[in-house]
């Protein structure tokens, strides 16, 4: 994987956070993908808008009334069979990322919410997803009354009972500390979870392109993260490009007290920027 990054891609990706922040329709998805190809330039990403717009015209054929969460269900489960897999399972990013996860029909319970809000909205069924860490309930209305729906259970509606269980259980553990476990999660906060994990899955199998890629996506939505900052410009260092390192720490300490930084940061930046002057001697005059 190519490290470098095209500033053609980040600017559309620029863009899709623009148009996801407006609440164009198909936003997620699209920005998703950008995404992707972003990460995997050979993927398919662009065609999966319109594959999924075929879904929702089967659903629609097929479904003898109104769309409802039944012949959705009967449709994402049973016909086109999609499985969840639990992130314990995941081997590697094609499980997480949209495309990959649809031609596969297997993917992290993120990834199958996101298909299924998206396919729901489109029929105009009700459906949101709520910030429990699985990300695997769903919100929607059934009858006029408020439901939560199990996708690990084929979008089963969960009994009251056992709905207060797992926010029992798992309330604690939610996706935006900031929020509580039964908010909506809106279009920007989704993506801030999907770059947030892909970072974490790309950390735990050592793969700094990608997580260098990855952090570049986030550092869009949030330039200010001196977090992000630091440790892309560390990675920076590691593949190589010192010159992209010393940029982001120059970043870094244009957002926050030199003082106050983390030893090893002050470091590497003063490692830099020997490196630099030693590289070129006109700097110096």
């Amino acid at each position: 994987m190519c490290v470098g990054e095209s500033d053609d891609i980040l600017d559309r990706l620029q863009a899709g956070f623009i148009h996801l922040q407006k609440g164009q329709s198909g936003g997620l998805i699209a920005l998703l993908t950008e995404i992707e190809t972003y990460l995997q330039p050979t993927s398919m990403g662009h065609e999966l808008l319109f594959e999924l717009s075929i879904m929702r015209d089967h659903i629609l054929h097929t479904s003898k009334d109104e769309p409802s969460f039944e012949s959705l269900n009967r449709w994402f489960f049973c016909e086109w069979g999609f499985n969840i897999v639990h992130p314990d399972s995941m081997t590697g990013e094609n499980h997480f990322l949209p495309s990959s996860a649809f031609q596969a029909r297997q993917g992290h319970p993120l990834i199958a919410a996101i298909f299924y809000q998206h396919l729901a909205k489109d029929l105009g069924i009700p459906c949101e997803i709520i910030n429990m860490v699985d990300t695997n309930i769903i919100k929607t209305r059934l009858k006029n009354k408020v439901v939560f729906i199990d996708l690990l259970k084929k979008g089963e509606p969960l009994k009251e009972e056992h709905f207060l269980e797992q926010i029992n259980t798992c309330g604690h553990r939610r996706n935006i500390d900031l929020l509580s476990p039964l908010d909506i999660l809106d279009g920007p906060a989704l993506l801030r979870v999907f770059l947030r994990r892909l970072a974490s899955l790309f950390r735990a199998t050592s793969n700094k392109p990608a997580l260098i890629k990855t952090l570049s996506a986030k550092l869009l939505l949030e330039p200010a993260n001196i977090q992000k900052l630091a440790e892309r410009a560390i990675l920076w260092r590691d593949v190589g490009e010192p010159e992209k390192a010393l940029n982001d720490l120059k970043r870094y300490f244009a957002f926050s007290d030199k003082a106050q930084a983390p030893q090893e940061i002050k470091l590497i930046f003063y490692e830099l920027q020997a490196f630099q002057m030693a590289a070129r001697p006109e700097l110096l005059h």
